[in-house]
């Protein structure tokens, strides 16, 4: 194993507390750049560990300011980790992975936190690490690293793979404290990127070598489970926890909790229902069962049809008090879990119940999750009972449903249910006359109030495909034509406009027009993507 280090330029006077970014990497060209620019307005220097890309990681990491230090690789990330801590200068360290990137709105914490005193038996900080997918998926699995700490020649990474940060002279005083407004985004386990880089191939190799090395040992067995777990071996996964339990006094309490979490998690996979009752038992004897492990049974026990049961989980994983794991889905012991209960209530035939766990769900959730929220609660309210009340639900949803036009088409048709089952017809707006004309099937005044309607929504459009499909279905395929030439007229690059409006060209039998739609149709996809 040999190291060498490029020449070092003269270093510019830092402030007080300064803090090196530390990076290993090897063939990283796609994700060096945004890791380092990520970090690099709240660090003092940039340290980057190459251990041996063939590629223009090195180039491109200079160019973003790095310094760039040569590891030969062995095989043992905390070896290239402790590399890197060896090379820096500043006064702390902040370890990045090649595929992360600091959150910005953490670079004011970050600076502020070195800046205060480390308690005395602490060696550092872990951060909120957020393993997401490059679509910008939201969704994500939130754990905590230590990844922040003062350099000082008693902390040094431990392990060959999943390395951790202990004090050398005393491993069990390696106590860190949370940094939650800290967070760290992780990029690695999108799936394109773990196929692509064969990740579980090596990492399961480097985990069996470790364990013939060093015996067995909780900290590796619980990432061998979690790594056959990943990759959905879970009789593998489930033999490795069995391992680890006796040993789980080795490790900090939260990876004991986390393990039951995906021993159930397995068990559940495989269908063995009289083991999810054993390791339930011993878990809840333990007190180990977390919010996410009290998800997991109430999803399996309603998919059993064991209500009762279901709710009994459900209900528990929403207690703030619920051990701690050392990873987190956002929702599940929230929002998540109130959609469950809400499946729950309805199997019960509890509508009322349902309603309310969709509501607070909907307060909880994410902004671009809330729409289909309130789309299901109007279908359970549509369903329980007409009034003013579910019409209200329905119309919550469209206001909330933004582009999605065929969320806006099954929202119409729960509002033509409601409207058919009330006495008094709302008819405040235009949509109210045309959907009062759409539920009684009175369909010269819904043509007529449809042909003047603005068509400034997918709202609007969603009405225009509706009545037009039931004209054409009632073998009126002018009027149909005519509200589909408007739809056109105001979205000529839509694709869901031109098939309607092909059926009823062809029902006229204007076949050179229906050609010429098809043709026009060919070239929306085009349209769109110059347009993207």
């Amino acid at each position: 194993m040999t190291k060498r280090s490029s020449s070092r330029k003269a270093q510019p006077q830092r402030r007080p507390h300064s803090i090196a970014l530390c990076v290993i990497a090897r063939n990283e060209k796609e994700f060096i750049a945004s890791c380092l620019d990520s970090a690099r307005p709240f660090v003092d220097e940039i340290v980057v560990v190459d251990t041996g890309s063939t590629d223009a990681t090195i180039e491109i990491a200079r160019a973003h300011g790095a310094r760039i230090e040569h590891f030969e690789w062995c095989e043992d990330f905390a070896a290239a980790r402790n590399a890197a801590i060896e090379s820096a200068t500043a006064d702390w360290i902040l370890m990045l992975d090649a595929d992360e990137e600091l959150d910005s709105a953490s670079g004011s914490a970050l600076r502020d936190v070195v800046g205060r005193p480390l308690p005395h038996d602490l060696i550092g900080y872990s951060v909120m690490i957020e393993n997401r997918l490059r679509n910008g998926s939201q969704d994500s699995i939130r754990h905590c690293v230590t990844r922040l700490f003062p350099r000082n020649a008693d902390l040094r990474y431990v392990g060959a793979i999943h390395e951790d940060l202990f004090r050398l002279s005393d491993r069990r005083r390696s106590g860190v404290m949370f940094l939650p407004e800290v967070r760290v985004f992780h990029y690695g386990y999108d799936p394109e990127v773990y196929v692509a880089r064969d990740k579980d191939a090596r990492n399961l190799r480097m985990l069996e070598a470790a364990l013939l090395h060093e015996g067995e040992n909780a900290r590796l067995l619980y990432h061998l489970g979690q790594q056959h777990l990943v990759a959905q071996r879970y009789a593998d996964a489930v033999a490795a926890f069995e391992r680890f339990e006796p040993l789980a006094e080795e490790l900090a309490r939260h990876y004991l909790v986390d393990t039951y979490r995906m021993w159930l998690q397995c068990l559940a996979a495989i269908g063995d229902g009289d083991a999810v009752e054993r390791v339930t038992s011993r878990a809840q004897s333990a007190n180990a069962l977390s919010a996410q492990a009290r998800h997991l049974l109430g999803a399996h026990e309603l998919k059993n049809n064991r209500l009762g049961l279901a709710l009994r989980y459900l209900l528990s994983a929403l207690d703030s008090q619920a051990p701690i794991g050392v990873a987190a889905e956002p929702g599940v012991g929230g929002w998540r879990t109130r959609l469950l209960l809400a499946d729950a209530y309805i199997k019960l035939d509890e509508p009322e119940s349902a309603l309310e766990q969709l509501d607070l769900a909907q307060a909880e959730a994410p902004q671009d999750r809330r729409a289909t929220i309130a789309l299901d609660a109007a279908r359970v309210a549509s369903v329980a009972e007409a009034t003013s009340g579910t019409l209200r639900r329905v119309d919550a949803a469209v206001a909330l449903a933004a582009d999605e036009l065929q969320v806006h088409v099954e929202l119409l048709q729960l509002r033509l249910n409601v409207l058919r089952g009330l006495d008094d017809l709302p008819q405040a707006t235009q949509f109210d006359v045309l959907d009062g004309a759409l539920a009684y099937a009175d369909w010269q005044a819904a043509y007529d109030a449809a042909m003047t309607l603005p068509l400034c929504s997918n709202s609007a459009l969603a009405r225009l495909l509706y009545l037009a499909s039931e004209l054409r279905g009632r073998r009126a395929p002018d009027a149909a034509l005519d509200l589909l030439g408007r739809a056109v007229d105001t979205y000529p690059a839509s694709p869901v406009v031109y098939w309607p409006l092909i059926q009823v060209l062809s029902d006229l039998e204007r076949w050179d027009d229906a050609l010429a739609a098809a043709e026009i149709l060919k070239k929306v996809p085009e349209t769109l993507a110059k347009a993207a």
